[in-house]
């Protein structure tokens, strides 16, 4: 502040010099404009964290946003004009950000937030919508793995049928003396297949598509259900949890929400650490 008063009354004593200074009022107005920044750039700061998923915070923090602009229009009622058109802007795109599966998939697989946030803060349609979206990816994944499970490699069948073979040449090599003394009162039964080899040359009636996709909605439910009843001890904060770390651990508890995780979670909310990668790799102009 001294120094401040310095230069003043420098710039007052040299008018030649044409110093542009500002009055008290001027430096309080940007005193109060540097506040409403600093809400801005602590939100920017929050999803554009590196080394770590903010996608699932994106929703949260943008509408935690808008409520801090409300206030400062009512604290700042000159700079009320501005406010409210960057509020306006931000409410436009969150409205369309809303739209998008990502960022609902992303809040859901984690594990503080799930469908609460959602359930509170959004319209009963936007919150059904919601749910509908993450069923259809758990889905589609449920999909993929029976996919995945019924493909059985041309190889690996045939070397099966060989390991089964060579087996059943051992065990005939090992019964062959007794089998020679007793050529006319053979033992019924010589077949050394495998239970996994009578599944694979004899499957079970394949289900019919209805019946495969009503079993695959039963897997989900099931799923979704216990991951809504899941105890999280961890802590509440929403940027507290290694989502990756997580994830891992639990891969097997819920396999379908895994995979879906493993999509959603390199996504950024932000381009800001993109870019920092590129300027590190001097690919900027």
């Amino acid at each position: 502040m001294i120094r401040a008063q310095v230069i003043a009354l420098f710039a007052h004593r040299n008018p030649k010099l044409r110093i542009p200074t500002l009055s008290h009022k001027q430096y309080e107005v940007l005193q109060d404009i540097c506040s409403i920044l600093s809400i801005l750039n602590q939100a920017q700061e929050l999803l554009s964290a590196g080394k770590t998923p903010t996608l699932a915070l994106a929703l949260p923090v943008y509408e935690a946003l808008i409520h801090a602009l409300d206030d400062c229009a009512l604290k700042f009622p000159e700079l009320a004009h501005a406010i409210i058109q960057g509020k306006l802007k931000l409410e436009g795109y969150v409205a369309k950000t809303r739209e998008l599966p990502v960022y609902a998939l992303a809040m859901v697989v984690k594990p503080c937030l799930r469908f609460k946030w959602m359930y509170n803060n959004w319209s009963p349609s936007q919150y059904q919508r919601a749910r509908v979206i993450v069923k259809e990816a758990m889905l589609s994944v449920r999909q993929r793995l029976h996919r995945e499970a019924t493909l059985i490699p041309l190889n690996t069948v045939q070397a099966r049928n060989a390991a089964s073979a060579q087996g059943c040449g051992y065990l005939r090599l090992l019964q062959i003396s007794a089998e020679v003394d007793r050529a006319s009162n053979p033992v019924g039964n010589n077949s050394c297949q495998s239970h996994e080899d009578t599944l694979l040359a004899a499957p079970s009636i394949p289900l019919s598509n209805r019946e495969l996709l009503i079993r695959h909605m039963a897997d989900v439910d099931a799923e979704l259900f216990r991951w809504e009843q899941f105890e999280w001890l961890g802590e509440d904060s929403m940027g507290s949890v290694d989502l990756v770390e997580f994830w891992r651990t639990h891969k097997h508890q819920f396999p379908l929400l895994y995979w879906v995780s493993m999509d959603v979670l390199p996504v950024h909310a932000s381009a800001v650490s993109s870019e920092q990668a590129f300027s590190s790799g001097k690919l900027t102009r």
